[in-house]
């Protein structure tokens, strides 16, 4: 126990987020980028962090919607072999590779719509450590792969086509609610342009989600609308 040691600190974290869930949710944003809190060690005797697996989600469990979808974190998210955050521009993919697999081990497959991560002279009935296709199209030429030395995590660098929010780094996988992504931190950053570029892709995605018209739509309809309403329209 700490024994108040550090309360001067937790109060000054604390008088700056709107209540404690908020508080909480930049302690396993924290946790989720900087350790590997989240990872799953598969010989815990021989490493001095990790959980066993499902242990990990024991502790701290994905937060989820009334829906379903996970709350994300840094516009991310998590499955059971790895995790996930993303910006509009680039989506990263942190997986927990085998203990002692160097980079030479590995042979990473990018296009640019899959993404498939094996290990060279595994048995033929080993699955990938990785495999699926992308929610959308990356540039290839821009997209990237490390593992450092002595490390379990491989991660992977995915330059986007578009500027978008992807809901699941891979098709068909657990999806977050991407109504609910930060995007506002940084939107200060960009010129006026890239802002209204930035608040119509939000919109479109929340307009799609609801099965409403998106600002392309509802502007084609107004369009068709006021070419009726003209003298003599042939509509």
């Amino acid at each position: 126990m700490s024994s108040g040691r550090f309360d001067a600190l937790f109060a000054t974290l604390a008088q700056q987020h709107d209540g404690v869930e908020a508080l909480l949710d930049s302690f396993f944003d924290f946790m989720h980028r900087k350790t590997d809190f989240y990872a799953v060690s598969r010989d815990p005797a021989r490493r001095k962090m990790g959980f066993l697996p499902g242990h990990a989600q024991q502790k701290a469990r994905v937060k989820r919607t009334e829906s379903g979808k996970q709350i994300p974190v840094g516009n991310g998210g998590a499955t059971a072999s790895y995790t996930w955050t993303q910006s509009l521009d680039e989506t990263t993919i942190n997986l927990r590779v085998p203990p002692n697999t160097r980079s030479r081990d590995l042979e990473c497959k990018i296009t640019s719509t899959y993404v498939r991560v094996t290990r060279k002279n595994a048995p033929l009935d080993e699955p990938p450590l990785l495999e699926g296709a992308l929610p959308d199209k990356v540039r290839v030429d821009e997209c990237l792969w490390s593992l450092e030395r002595e490390s379990t995590t491989l991660q992977i660098s995915l330059e986007k086509l578009k500027r978008t929010w992807w809901a699941s780094a891979l098709q068909g996988h657990d999806e977050i609610d991407t109504s609910q992504v930060d995007s506002t931190r940084a939107i200060h950053e960009y010129d006026g342009e890239t802002q209204g570029a930035i608040r119509k892709i939000m919109f479109d995605q929340q307009q799609q989600q609801s099965g409403l018209p998106t600002s392309d739509e509802m502007l084609q309809e107004s369009l068709l609308a006021h070419a009726r309403r003209a003298p003599d329209s042939p509509i």
